[in-house]
């Protein structure tokens, strides 16, 4: 008895799943539900293209109890982006805490720029009830007009702390981190807030709002972007 207690209260935080890319959890599959969906809209600004709307898509499938895979899709106006993405990541759970490997792979096209922009990522998660942790490495290729340029390997990096156990149905954190869904950013740092609010056992309700300074490794820098994100969730 003492053990299935243990084991159903290791399983709450899975049963409040949020969005990974707005760093409010990778949640290991519930055991259920072996399909994601989750739809997401972004109004932005940054001191380029003003003010711009983006909306972006993620399907995930869990082969396994350990193994995911998942697709992700965004188009944003203005400087015409559009980006796709596919990742691979393996769970090991270690206590009440979950391990994630992850390796991604993300294509970027920028249309005002006729631009394109590849990334591979390899990274490390580690996730516990009040805060998250990721680090890894990451490649970027650019090419367009005719000629290409691959940069040096670059080191990817992110934590995150909640002000609620992670199994509670509303939560409220803050995070910090040189990268988003749909991009990465050297030594930047993209820093903000991220919620969440359980609506139901299939439906999850999600935001985030930060902000993108233009300097490299100073908060006290110009601002060169800011996003509000709103989405739902939905787990079959």
């Amino acid at each position: 008895m003492i053990r299935k207690i243990l084991l159903f209260i290791a399983f709450l935080p899975l049963m409040a799943s949020a969005q990974e890319d707005a760093y409010c959890g990778e949640h290991a599959f519930d055991g259920v539900h072996k399909n994601e969906v989750q739809g997401y809209a972004t109004l932005g600004e940054n001191t380029k293209f003003k003010t711009f709307v983006a909306l972006s898509g993620t399907y995930t499938r869990h082969l396994t109890e350990f193994l995911d895979m998942q697709g992700s899709l965004t188009y944003q106006s203005g400087n015409k982006h559009f980006g796709v993405a596919a990742e691979g990541r393996y769970r090991m759970p270690i206590g009440r805490a979950n391990l994630y490997a992850t390796a991604r792979f993300l294509f970027n096209r920028y249309g005002a720029y006729e631009q394109n922009e590849t990334n591979y990522n390899f990274g490390l998660s580690w996730e516990a009830r009040y805060w998250d942790i990721r680090v890894g490495v990451y490649q970027t290729t650019f090419s367009g007009y005719g000629s290409s340029y691959t940069e040096p390997i670059s080191m990817q990096f992110g934590i995150a702390g909640y002000i609620r156990p992670r199994e509670n149905k509303w939560n409220v954190g803050f995070f910090f981190r040189n990268f988003d869904d749909f991009y990465y950013e050297h030594w930047n740092i993209n820093w903000g807030f991220a919620w969440k609010a359980r609506l139901s056992q299939r439906i999850n309700l999600f935001g985030q709002i930060d902000v993108r300074p233009a300097g490299s490794m100073s908060q006290i820098a110009s601002k060169y972007e800011s996003h509000l994100k709103i989405g739902l969730k939905y787990v079959w």
